[in-house]
């Protein structure tokens, strides 16, 4: 066989794998399990009658805007209300009962809401010295008895706070994980005895949940470790995404700069996420497009990029950019429950829903933060700084850098 044939033979074989990808995890399903019947994915009169209660569908005590007739948004008390405090929320976590979210804020504040009958249960108050700015937070997701927090103290300290009955300024840490050189800018929980951290100082660390201690160190990333993301199901295996333009798959089994699967994606990775036990979206800062002035390019000119990766044959599912002519730059990525839909959050404030299948891009969502804070910039667009989907596929925490959390449920 001639090598041309051969080079031929092979991208058949690389085709034939992305397809079989596709078939296997991006089946045509819904956006969320319960979606209330009477959905339509066209609606651009946006004409929906809020009083609807027919098929089932029950109206919310509170006012909301619909969407699609799919999720609706709604403006609950955010864990940071005080506006003296002049926090802001840094990142949100899913309890595994889908009702509990964790919040961490910039100021060093933790807190526990149960958003949906809209009380607080738990609180961690900022330290008197001011040393906190938390980055990054996670509930260990299989009973959720345990939270971890990290940040710019380059450290990730867990707490139990169901178990352990003291809290605001007494509240004592479970376990202090210290060995980062660069701050904590992800966590994930791999079991409930095992953490892993993604740092700054381009390393990873997977820390033993009694003791504190780090069982290894990940080396490979050329830049800072800005994300990362777990399997389901597999208690062995994570991936991060590094300003390096890579993203990286490890395994917890194996010590040092091994990797399961490299990718590059031209850009520095701001966010990623598993989908199922094989694939993973991740989103990337601005790429330059061309602004008919002679082709150059300009950061004004720029736009975010999506991308779908299998690693089992290491090749790109599918490609996603929104139709805009406005610059944007997403810096978090999360996916319905079925995995049919996705959602990328913008540096300006906008969530925008994609088709995983199709790659098609629907009307963004604007996510407004009402805080005093807020109405000293333009229009109220700070950012969205936090995204994730309930556990139970049944509703969507959205928030920007305020003082107000967005649930958007079925």
């Amino acid at each position: 066989m001639s090598e041309a044939e051969l080079k031929k033979l092979q991208s058949q074989i690389e085709a034939i794998q992305v397809e079989l990808g596709k078939a296997l995890y991006l089946e045509d399903l819904p956006l969320f399990d319960s979606l209330p019947p009477g959905y339509k994915k066209e609606d651009p009169e946006g004409k929906l009658d809020e009083n609807d209660t027919s098929e089932g569908v029950q109206p919310f005590a509170k006012p909301f805007t619909h969407w699609r007739k799919g999720p609706k948004a709604l403006t609950i008390a955010a864990p940071v209300k005080e506006p003296q405090v002049g926090a802001a929320v840094a990142d949100v976590s899913w309890h595994p009962d889908s009702k509990r979210v964790l919040v961490c804020c910039q100021d060093g504040r933790v807190e526990i809401h149960d958003v949906f009958d809209n009380y607080k249960e738990y609180l961690i108050t900022p330290p008197a010295d001011g040393n906190k700015f938390h980055m990054a937070c996670a509930f260990e997701p299989s009973v959720g008895d345990m939270f971890a927090v990290g940040g710019l103290d380059n450290l990730c300290t867990i707490y139990k706070p169901f178990e352990d009955e003291t809290c605001g300024e007494e509240a004592v840490a479970h376990a202090v994980c210290s060995g980062h050189m660069g701050y904590v800018s992800d966590i994930g929980w791999l079991s409930p005895e095992s953490v892993v951290t993604a740092s700054g100082d381009t390393t990873c660390k997977l820390w033993d949940v009694e003791t504190g201690k780090a069982k290894t160190t990940f080396y490979g990333h050329k830049g800072d470790a800005c994300c990362l993301t777990t399997f389901e199901g597999d208690r062995n295996v994570f991936a991060t995404g590094s300003v390096d333009h890579s993203v990286r798959v490890w395994d917890a089994r194996v010590k040092g700069t091994f990797t399961a699967a490299r990718f590059y994606v031209g850009s520095g990775v701001t966010a990623i996420k598993s989908l199922g036990p094989d694939v993973i979206g991740c989103c990337t800062d601005m790429v330059g497009m061309e602004n008919g002035e002679g082709g150059h390019f300009t950061e004004h000119d720029a736009i975010g990029e999506a991308r779908l990766l299998d690693i089992r044959c290491k090749q790109q599912l599918q490609f996603f950019r929104p139709e805009s002519t406005q610059p944007v730059c997403f810096k978090h990525i999360e996916f319905s429950k079925s995995g049919r839909y996705m959602f990328l959050g913008s540096e300006d404030s906008w969530l925008f829903p994609f088709d995983v299948k199709t790659g098609e891009d629907y009307d963004p969502i604007r996510i407004q933060d009402k805080s005093e804070r807020a109405q000293e910039k333009e229009d109220g667009a700070v950012g969205i700084a936090a995204l994730e989907m309930s556990p139970d596929g049944t509703a969507l925490c959205a928030s920007v850098r305020g003082d107000y959390l967005t649930i958007f449920a079925s």
